[in-house]
């Protein structure tokens, strides 16, 4: 599969060996159109610090254009199609990733779904699907990952991909995905609380407003195709005046799952340009 290269911002990290030696594992690594993605950009940021990257999406194809782009750069890969909410489909993903790589340093939760709804509107089954994505899903993976991570001797670093959202009232109606990401806030610190004697680290990036391909496809909607309104108006709703972009989410990232961050344990990074720092 070939890679369609979308330009780099100036911001995206430059090639370096923090995490020569590492596996990391992705999941939601792919992207939904044309442009980063959160998993793409994290995917390829692990790649330009030296990681080897086992990239997990529930299409495919996208896992293995991302796979593509960290090859380009020097990566070795291994894509996969799996589905995040189907336990037996992500043993599989970390039994292919170990018998390939003999390790799984660092578990990336990037997969999850964001669906605008009034609360007293809500259906179980979208209420339900913001469960099962973005608390089963981490929780699944992040289980067989610390039985991998309390093997080996370095133990390992789980980041969990959450939402300004989880901590505030965001201007948008989604209390599923507010809560289930919440929810995955909790956990990543229990994790992390629980285990750090053991050598393993767990924080949770919380971005803000974020222009990403999955975000304006659902926007674009609701603007009428325009997607340059749509861009306009969430910039607008920031301190800084721009929204942030999946490279502001992978160079966190990447910082969490290096030595940098060695005393960094149990904390939510938040990444919103001041918007949580501000009155409503």
């Amino acid at each position: 599969m070939s890679a369609v290269v979308s330009p780099l911002p100036p911001h995206a990290p430059a090639p370096s060996r923090r995490l020569a030696g590492r596996t990391v594992l992705v999941f939601g690594a792919g992207t939904s159109g044309e442009g980063w993605s959160n998993g793409q950009a994290a995917a390829y940021a692990y790649a330009l610090a030296g990681a080897d990257l086992a990239l997990v999406d529930l299409v495919a194809s996208r896992a293995e254009a991302t796979a593509a782009l960290c090859e380009s750069v020097g990566a070795r890969t291994l894509a996969i199609g799996a589905s995040a909410t189907d336990p037996a489909a992500v043993e599989e993903v970390f039994a292919h990733t170990i018998e390939r790589f003999g390790a799984v340093d660092v578990l990336h939760n990037n997969a999850g779904i964001a669906e605008v709804m009034p609360t007293a509107e809500m259906t179980d089954a979208v209420w339900r699907r913001a469960f099962d994505l973005n608390v089963d899903a981490p929780f699944i993976a992040c289980r067989l990952a610390l039985r991998q991570m309390l093997s080996q001797p370095r133990g390992g670093v789980i980041t969990n991909i959450s939402t300004v959202g989880s901590i505030r009232w965001s201007g948008m109606a989604y209390a599923g995905y507010a809560a289930s990401k919440a929810a995955l806030n909790q956990l990543t610190q229990t994790i992390a609380v629980e285990h750090a004697a053991r050598g393993i680290r767990a924080n949770a990036v919380v971005p803000g407003i974020l222009d990403t391909p999955l975000v304006m496809n659902q926007l674009a909607a609701r603007f009428g195709g325009d997607v340059a309104a749509a861009r306009a108006t969430r910039a607008a709703m920031t301190p800084t005046n721009y929204a942030g972009d999946a490279f502001d989410v992978a160079n966190a990232s990447v910082f969490l799952a290096s030595d940098e961050a060695r005393y960094v344990n149990g904390q939510m990074l938040v990444v919103d340009g001041g918007l949580s720092a501000r009155c409503a």
